[in-house]
């Protein structure tokens, strides 16, 4: 009974994930079906176990059965938790698309599979993200074998580069909370002038070392982009700003929001 107890304990952990990670219903059906059947022939199969001992070959061949069925249900639940990327919507930024209590209440839309692009990705850029990369080239971005610019969002930075080919540089890790460069780091950068272009997202945490290097510097912001306290931003430049002012204009933070900054 080893075997059904551990799948019993998976299953409904799995479970209780998929509850509380927001698994799409599209998805959560056909994973619960599969636990529910697999966990049930696994129970048979075990109690029937002892009634065929008297026969060799049965018994193999039943436990070889129940092996195969617990091995598929136990991979039920991370296979349907892996297949959410194959929606855009669902980006693995917070718990939009992983597994785990930080559901993002904002992602109502249905589960909807992305066409294939079978080369190159899907090669194209919002038309916030098109804006950017056109105000980070015109500061100067990119040249002389330097990044584009260097971010707190992987969202972005991933986008541009799967669109353009250029250079980003990217701060925060997969979860966006993993600082990869230091404050003395980015320091060190803007002023040898390999990079002082920086992409800081509305969300950004007060010690996010990108923020805090725009914040403390008093950078000179190129542009806005996106919705920050419910208004579209302007995309406009040429503003010097101050620490507090940064974190002040912000309002309340936002997935879509960003801005450009350029230090020195």
């Amino acid at each position: 009974m080893v075997l059904p107890g551990l799948l019993l304990v998976q299953a409904a952990w799995a479970g209780w994930l998929a509850v509380a990670g927001g698994l799409p219903t599209v998805l959560l059906i056909p994973f619960a079906l599969v636990v529910v059947i697999g966990t049930v022939v696994v129970l048979i199969g075990a109690v029937r176990d002892r009634a065929v001992r008297t026969s060799a070959d049965r018994s193999a061949r039943g436990r070889r059965f129940v092996a195969v069925v617990a091995a598929a249900t136990l991979l039920a639940g991370p296979a349907c938790f892996s297949a959410q990327i194959v929606d855009p919507t669902r980006d693995g930024s917070g718990g939009d698309a992983s597994v785990g209590t930080r559901q993002d209440a904002s992602v109502t839309a249905p589960f909807t599979v992305a066409p294939p692009a079978l080369w190159g990705g899907h090669g194209s850029l919002s038309t916030e993200q098109a804006a950017l990369v056109a105000r980070a080239r015109a500061a100067g971005g990119g040249q002389n074998g330097g990044p584009l610019f260097l971010t707190d969002s992987w969202a972005i930075s991933a986008a541009v580069i799967d669109a353009t080919g250029d250079s980003v540089l990217t701060d925060g890790g997969y979860s966006g909370q993993v600082p990869v460069f230091t404050e003395a780091d980015l320091a060190s950068m803007i002023a040898s002038g390999r990079n002082r272009l920086f992409v800081v997202q509305d969300r950004a945490p007060a010690d996010d070392p990108v923020r805090r290097t725009v914040e403390q510097r008093a950078c000179t912001s190129l542009g806005t982009w996106g919705e920050s306290d419910g208004q579209s931003g302007s995309g406009g430049g040429g503003t010097r700003v101050a620490a507090a002012d940064l974190g002040s204009s912000r309002g309340k933070p936002t997935t879509s929001g960003f801005g450009l900054w350029q230090c020195s």
